[in-house]
């Protein structure tokens, strides 16, 4: 960090991104905004749009206010989806790379925070899109999330059959590779929809 104003301006950029990502809630790295004030000045020459689109996700991601994260969701999902037609970056900018992660982290995300806020329909396709793109790049990790919250939002929408389905997908599939945070989140609420549908034994 006491060099990265020698690096590329992208190189930067990207460093502070992963800054954000890993350490925003330690006491040393505090006051933060210092830190998101530096990235927006960054961006303002930064050409790559996946950099922004990872800016932006973040933002959305610590926001207060669900309108201001909104915007920021809007403008790093647009930028994401601009960055299929840009330049790519090397490989030292690692999972930056990965258009797809990338997109479907920021649909997920934004998905999530509508399903908190009863947006179910809004909430939906974009879902369905970050599962899709979990599914084809084989993200286990990602897709046990995206089944999750699918699965989520179709038991809030009284679909039990749904619900059933991609929340028995979640708990398989992160019980195959121990990924305990979303069994212990997916598994009671799989027994919420068996309870429902009367299956009380299970």
């Amino acid at each position: 960090l006491p060099y990265r104003h020698l690096l590329d301006v992208d190189l930067r950029l990207a460093l502070l991104i992963n800054l954000y990502a890993i350490v925003r809630a330690m006491t040393e790295f505090q006051p933060f905004d210092q830190w998101v004030a530096e990235m927006m000045g960054l961006m303002e020459t930064c050409t790559s749009p996946l950099l922004h689109a990872a800016v932006w996700h973040f933002t959305a991601a610590t926001a207060t206010d669900f309108a201001e994260a909104t915007a920021a969701w809007g403008r790093g999902i647009a930028c994401a989806r601009a960055a299929r037609e840009a330049p790519g970056l090397g490989p030292e900018f690692c999972l930056l790379t990965d258009v797809d992660f990338v997109l479907g982290s920021l649909l997920g995300s934004y998905a999530h925070a509508l399903i908190e806020q009863g947006e179910f329909a809004q909430a939906l396709p974009l879902l369905k899109e970050s599962r899709q793109l979990f599914q084809r790049r084989e993200s286990r990790y990602e897709m046990a999330d995206s089944s999750g919250l699918l699965g989520r939002l179709a038991f809030l929408q009284g679909d039990l059959t749904q619900a059933y389905t991609y929340l028995l997908e979640t708990v398989t599939l992160a019980a195959e590779f121990h990924y305990q945070e979303t069994v212990g989140r997916c598994q009671p609420l799989l027994g919420l929809v068996l309870l429902y549908r009367g299956d009380t034994d299970e």
